[in-house]
Parts: C-alpha cells; sequence; structure tokens
C-alpha cells in the first residue's frame, strides 16, 4: 500500500526521511538449509508492497521496446523478480544440482539464499547494438548509463522502503546468479544485465549468524564528499 505523504507534517516527513535513510544498513545473514529460519507472517506482503514504491525513482529514457513483449511491458528501465523463502529454498537446491555452477552447501550465495526470507533480483535493460533510436555507440552507452542509473535509483528506494518496515537488506552483485543457468532458472530473459541480488531478512533469530557491512562507517566527514560551489 503507498500512503499519502500529506497525513505528515512538513518537518514529520522530513524526520521520518532522515531516520530511514540514516538508520539503514547493509546486513548480510548467512543460514543453513538444514536449518529454516523463523519467516514472519506477512513478511513476504511487505516485500512485495516495497517493491510498488520503490517504481517511484527517477528515470530518463524509456526501455527500448525490444524489452516490453513480454508479461512485464512497463517502459521504466528496470525490472524486480522476487522469490519467497520456499523459492529461495528451491533455488539452492537447483544451482547445487546444476552441474556447470559448482556449487555446495558451503557456498556463500547458498548460505545467503538459506537464511534470508527473501530475494529480490533487480535487472536493468540495455539498448540493443542496433537499436535504431540511437545516434550511434555513443549515444547508446550515454542511455545505458541512463538505465542503469534509474536501475539503482529504484535499488536505492527498495533498500529504504524495506528499512521502513524493519527489514533487514544485503545488496549483493549476485555473484553465480548472474549467470544465464539462473537467469533461466528465474525465468529473467538473458538481454537483461542483472544490476544486483537484494536479500532481504527478518530480525536476526539464532537459527542464522548476521554480518553487518564493513563500509559503512568509512565514508568520512560530509566535507569529503560534498561541497558548494561559487561561480
Amino acid at each position: 500500500m503507498t500512503h499519502n505523504p500529506e497525513v505528515l507534517s512538513s518537518s514529520q516527513l522530513v524526520l521520518a526521511m532522515d531516520q530511514v535513510m540514516q538508520a539503514r544498513r547493509t546486513v548480510k545473514v548467512l543460514g543453513d538449509i538444514a536449518t529454516i529460519p523463523d519467516i514472519p507472517e506477512g513478511f513476504d506482503r511487505k516485500v512485495q508492497q516495497a517493491m510498488k514504491v520503490a517504481a517511484w525513482a527517477p528515470f530518463h529514457f524509456t526501455a527500448h521496446p525490444s524489452h516490453l513483449e513480454g508479461g512485464m511491458r512497463s517502459v521504466v528501465p528496470w525490472r524486480f523478480y522476487s522469490l519467497d523463502h520456499a523459492n529461495c529454498l528451491q533455488l539452492t537446491d537447483a544451482i547445487i544440482a546444476h552441474p556447470e555452477l559448482d556449487l555446495d552447501e558451503e557456498s556463500g550465495i547458498v548460505k545467503m539464499l538459506a537464511g534470508c526470507g527473501a530475494l529480490v533480483l533487480v535487472t536493468w535493460l540495455p539498448e540493443p547494438d542496433d537499436s535504431e533510436r540511437g545516434r550511434g555507440e555513443a549515444h547508446r552507452t550515454m542511455m545505458d548509463e541512463e538505465h542503469l542509473a534509474a536501475a539503482a535509483a529504484a535499488t536505492q528506494n527498495l533498500l529504504l522502503a524495506t528499512k521502513a518496515r524493519k527489514i533487514n537488506t544485503y545488496w549483493s552483485s549476485g555473484g553465480v546468479l548472474r549467470e544465464w543457468e539462473c537467469f533461466e532458472l528465474c525465468k529473467i530473459p538473458v538481454q537483461e544485465k542483472l544490476l544486483g541480488a537484494v536479500f532481504m531478512s527478518p530480525e536476526v533469530t539464532k537459527k542464522v549468524v548476521a554480518r553487518p557491512g564493513h563500509l559503512r562507517d568509512r565514508r568520512g566527514p560530509a566535507h569529503h564528499w560534498m561541497t558548494s560551489v561559487s561561480i
């Protein structure tokens, strides 16, 4: 459900946004496929709500028509593919059994799939090489950069929306989930590009191990990444 921001005063809205952005942090949860973590009732519903509100990210160019031929036909240049906990376990079994992927129960991706409550695979939609709407390779490169930036904005929206719903997240580059075999298992068109795999977890239980992100406190003071320009 998308809530009307007008129910909050301006100062309340600023405070809420600031709190969510500062409270969001990376939490990498590792589980064991032999021990199922506790997934609270309604967890997947919250994930679905977060994905819907995350779609209000900005985008500069619409997706190429070649990406609009399947079931998902939005012009936004990203796609979300969500797996609930049961399907994460099914994916775990499938990738362990796959002869080309060379994974076992101790592999990092396997442990993350076992420990999460849900997984959202975020893809971005590149311009095809033969796109007729571009002005050559340089223009297509620029459009792809815009598509990638839009997908990243949608992903950040997703992280904030889940944090507001008290869901822990870990934005992974995807590892083996980038391989075409995993795309096939998750029914992702091969022409799409994986931006990231967002692992989502409820509050940590004794059945999993949680590791905080190691870069959070290394960003430094604000004047190291922002400045005012005078012309």
